[in-house]
Order: structure tokens, then C-alpha cells, then sequence
């Protein structure tokens, strides 16, 4: 295991901050529950950490986890080229060991640790980015740690008294672990299109692997995939993803040309209605979210700001701005 610098001197509440590994895994998750006051099973940390590329930083106090910054990687297209970046996951601190907006935190000193051994041009993920909240992204913005370079929207149907019809051209296919084999090319052409059209953009690669991953391996979230394709020649012209939320359905992802969102959304506000759901809701980036009007959506500003690494050598906020193409999907909690 990796060790940072000694903090005695630099802090009181803690003497050391370090990299973490499996043999962290139960302090993580106590923290968690004491920070969220919520469980984090160990199935999982295992599918965050470990399937999904998963590293962090802690701060400790003896022999106790006070500090928290963790990361997801992943394959990413920038502007039409492959690279990596960095999601950033369960930034957390004992509620005991909050201090004042000051560079001997243990959220600044776990998270300008992650970013110096992860994140940047010399790193092995190009970006970081994330769904802070405005707290943490103050603080971030405050330390030099981030900058802003996206807003995030909600767009929300009312589906009362709306009826959509079945389609006659298409058919639907509910992806589950059985078929995939066997959908798999046709997953990998809809995201071919899909990310031909984001070539001017950043967008996680959403690859039949990673469709895997992230919806048919997590060990506790439920979704509904489907697939649409043409009835008669077999064609794919979409994929989305679903998931039950009390009286609201909530699409996560779309992978398809962006002449089909509109067929995509028509589905969803049907599977909804059929499941008695009274509301459909996405959210996305408010750079794209002309992309979701079919069905006239009321489109909501959330206090959600896309973040880029600054702490670390990179590309400029500016050369990033407005072109992280994110959905539900592309958060590791939901």
C-alpha cells in the first residue's frame, strides 16, 4: 500500500492520509453510513471498487477513517478521441472532524491527493468529473480544486390524460443477462452512431461492456432495459434504460441516433403509463437538452455543476465547457 505524507505536523485531527485498498473496505463503508445515514453493502463496494475501476484516498485518525475521496474510471470519448477520466464518488468526512474552508481539511488534503496521483495530463485519467453538490462544489471551487464548466437540467413529463399508442413498425426486446450475447452487435451499432454524432463532445463510452457493467452486473439496483428495433428488417434504432421511482419513472440512459429520441421517449412515457406511473423524468446536461423535447418536457435548472479538475495540469475549463454530454446513467448511485 501506498503511504502519503506524515499529517502529524500539518494537523491535528489526523496522522496520515493514504491510499486505500480492499483491506479499507469496511472502514469506507462505516464512514458512509455515519456520513449518509444509510448502509453501502459490501456486494456493493465490490461492484464500485473493483468491477468499475474503482480508487480512493483516505484521512485517518489512528486507526479510523475520518476522510473520504474515491473515484470511478472510465473510457470516455474526448472530442472524437479515446481517453480516460475519473467520476468522482463518496467524497466524505466525519462530521466530527469538519473544519473551516482551510488546506489542512481532510477533504482538501484527500482530494488534491487523488487528483495529483489520478487525475490530469501526466495521470492516468485525463479528467475528472461528477455530480457535487453546491456544497462541495463551493468548497471545491474555493480550494482550486475544481471549476465549473456545466449545468445540469431536469426535464419532466406529466403523463396524466396522455395516451401513446403502440408502434406497429417497431418491436421491443427487454435486454437481460440471457440475451445479451446475442444483442450485443446491435448495442454496439446503436453507440457507434450514437458517438459518431459527439465527436465535437465528451461522452463516457458506452460500449456493449460497459452496458454490461453498469446495468445488468449491479448487485442491488433494478432497471428495466429495452431495446427498439425496426419490426420488419430487424434494424436497431435505440436503447434505453429505465428505472422505477415511486409515482415517477426515471430514463438514465439513451443510446441512439438523435433522429430517434424522440421514438425513445415515446416508449418510455408508454412503459410508464403502463407501469401506472404519473410522471416521466430524466435530467442531462443544459448544453443537449434539445435533444429531449419530444413530448414537451418542463425542463428545471438543477443546483448540479459539472466540475473539472484545475488542482492538477489539464485541459482548460474553457476548452471544456458545455461539452460533457451526462445523464442519469453516467452517476454510479442511481
Amino acid at each position: 500500500m501506498e503511504y502519503a505524507v506524515n499529517m502529524e505536523n500539518r494537523a491535528a485531527d489526523f496522522t496520515e492520509v493514504r491510499l486505500l485498498d480492499e483491506d479499507d473496505a469496511p472502514a469506507m463503508r462505516k464512514l458512509f453510513r455515519e456520513v449518509f445515514g444509510e448502509s453501502m453493502s459490501s456486494q456493493f463496494w465490490e461492484w464500485k471498487y473493483s468491477i468499475n475501476d474503482g480508487h480512493a484516498v483516505g484521512a485517518f485518525r489512528g486507526m479510523h477513517m475520518i476522510g473520504h475521496y474515491g473515484g470511478v474510471g472510465t473510457d470516455i470519448r474526448y472530442f472524437g478521441k479515446p481517453a480516460k477520466a475519473m467520476q468522482i464518488v463518496d467524497v466524505m468526512v466525519r462530521p466530527a472532524a469538519r473544519q473551516a474552508v482551510r488546506k489542512q481539511s481532510p477533504f482538501f488534503l484527500t482530494g488534491s491527493r487523488f487528483l495529483e496521483k489520478f487525475v490530469g495530463n501526466e495521470n492516468p485519467y485525463l479528467l475528472g468529473y461528477g455530480f457535487p453538490s453546491d456544497r462541495h462544489m463551493k468548497l471545491a471551487s474555493h480550494l482550486g480544486l475544481y471549476a465549473g464548466v456545466g449545468q445540469m437540467t431536469e426535464l419532466s413529463w406529466q403523463l396524466q390524460g396522455i395516451s401513446v399508442k403502440p408502434n406497429l413498425w417497431h418491436r421491443v426486446v427487454e435486454l437481460d443477462s440471457e440475451n445479451f450475447d446475442r444483442l450485443k452487435p446491435k448495442l454496439a451499432l446503436l453507440w457507434a452512431q450514437m458517438s459518431s454524432e459527439l465527436d465535437n463532445d465528451i461522452v463516457v463510452d458506452k460500449t456493449p461492456q460497459w452496458i454490461r457493467r453498469r446495468y445488468l452486473l449491479n448487485p442491488e439496483r433494478k432497471y428495466r432495459r429495452y431495446l427498439m428495433l425496426s419490426r420488419f428488417s430487424g434494424k436497431p434504432l435505440g436503447f434505453i434504460v429505465l428505472k422505477d421511482e415511486g409515482a415517477r419513472m426515471l430514463i438514465l440512459d439513451i443510446i441512439a441516433p438523435q433522429l430517434h429520441f424522440p421514438l425513445l421517449i415515446q416508449l418510455a412515457a408508454g412503459l410508464a403509463i403502463g407501469a401506472g406511473r404519473y410522471k416521466l423524468d430524466t435530467w442531462c446536461s443544459e448544453a443537449f437538452k434539445k435533444h429531449f423535447s419530444a413530448m414537451g418536457p418542463k425542463a428545471t435548472t438543477l443546483p448540479v455543476i459539472t466540475p473539472a479538475n484545475i488542482w492538477t495540469a489539464g485541459p482548460a475549463p474553457e476548452v471544456l465547457r458545455n461539452h460533457w454530454w451526462l445523464m442519469p446513467g453516467d452517476t454510479d448511485f442511481l
